[in-house]
């Protein structure tokens, strides 16, 4: 009999529970597949799509499913792309997959995989544009461009596996997105910041503001990453999937070394920052800083402004751009060139070399202007 349940194996502590679908297949053999739907309504879904394709498949009298269905868009990016993305992406990279799959899924529920056009997907875009959040603000162009993205990609993963002819996302433009304004601790919001800060975070920020390392890539440091003879940090597992090497300031030497080693039930965590309540990295450090910058009255930041406090400091101190986006991970340096009018008078000094290339000789002289007297009779 076929039906769906919560998979035991999904921790009740879990705020995001999966689904599993249980039925008898086309060989006859019961099946149980273990998929990405959070809701009940998700699973059935899934669950009747399967068991229509088996019962068409029985009646043409061929022996798989694949040969007989036009993929269901929601099957295969919940199923077989999640499983790409599992093993291609991140930790993190992929929970944020998973949430971008979620809300595609929502928009294409009832659309198969080769009958979503160029046109169905710039209709999305369009309309993510007019929607509001839960919040009540708009979806900022950034994330439509992030959901657009991951279309892509799941779209040339099905080009490659024969499923559709072409991408359809293939010349759709992205939005453009404001992201001029930069928003960076001055040095009174970090003095504010680390006065009320827990114990527990501070060497955490201290960690962001002086290494510039994204969040993930500091829940995932390990002490075996830590090089204090040579002052250095190796990241092996980066957001481009480069090794990056950051160089330890003292400020930073003395802050990894107070940090003392956690040695629970199951023995010493090889994680930097372990939480004690779990005996494994932090998951999350958004409600910590959050709270304490309520506290410190420091508003707008999250805790990736650290990494772009870090970035812009080193511009202001004159650091080159290049040398800003080594440390940064960058892969380009379009991403780069936002710190780039941050640099101390940099384009004054361009400007001063016409200046120092031709001689002040012909300079205007000023011409006071005369007094209109008034006409005599």
């Amino acid at each position: 009999m076929a039906r769906v349940y919560l998979d035991p194996r999904s921790s009740k502590s879990r705020a995001v529970r999966r689904w599993v679908i249980d039925y008898v297949g086309l060989d006859r053999k019961r099946v149980r597949e273990r998929t990405m739907a959070t809701t009940k309504g998700q699973a059935e879904a899934l669950l009747h799509a399967k068991i229509h394709e088996c019962a068409k498949a029985q009646i043409l009298g061929v022996t798989t499913v694949q040969s007989v269905r036009p993929m269901p868009f929601s099957e295969y990016l919940l199923g077989e792309y999640m499983d790409h993305c599992r093993s291609t992406h991140t930790l993190r990279t992929f929970q944020v997959d998973g949430y971008t799959a979620r809300t595609l899924v929502e928009y294409f529920k009832t659309s198969n995989l080769r009958s979503i056009t160029s046109g169905e997907v710039q209709k999305m875009v369009d309309r993510s544009v007019s929607q509001i959040t839960r919040t009540g603000r708009p979806i900022r162009p950034g994330t439509i461009n992030k959901r657009l993205m991951f279309l892509s990609g799941a779209m040339s993963e099905a080009v490659k596996r024969g499923y559709i002819d072409r991408n359809p996302v293939t010349g759709i433009k992205q939005l453009h997105e404001h992201n001029d304004r930069l928003r960076f601790l001055s040095n009174d919001e970090e003095d504010r910041l680390m006065a009320v800060m827990p114990e527990w975070l501070k060497p955490i920020v201290l960690t962001a503001l002086h290494t510039g390392m994204r969040v993930g890539e500091i829940q995932r440091l390990t002490w075996e990453d830590l090089d204090f003879k040579r002052r250095q940090v190796t990241l092996a597992l980066t957001k481009n999937h480069k090794t990056r090497y950051v160089p330890m300031n003292d400020i930073l030497v003395a802050t990894l070394r107070s940090v003392l080693r956690y040695t629970g039930p199951l023995g010493p965590s090889p994680f930097v920052f372990t939480n004690p309540k779990t005996g494994k990295a932090y998951l999350s450090f958004t409600h910590g800083l959050q709270a304490a910058a309520k506290t410190a009255e420091v508003s707008g930041i999250c805790f990736h402004t650290l990494r772009h406090t870090f970035a812009s400091r080193l511009a202001q101190a004159g650091v080159p751009l290049n040398t800003i986006r080594e440390l940064l991970g960058h892969g380009s340096m379009d991403m780069t060139l936002r710190y780039a009018h941050l640099s101390p008078n940099n384009h004054k000094s361009a400007v001063d070399v016409l200046a120092q290339a031709q001689p002040m000789q012909f300079l205007p002289v000023p011409v006071r202007p005369e007094r209109n007297e008034p006409a005599t009779s």
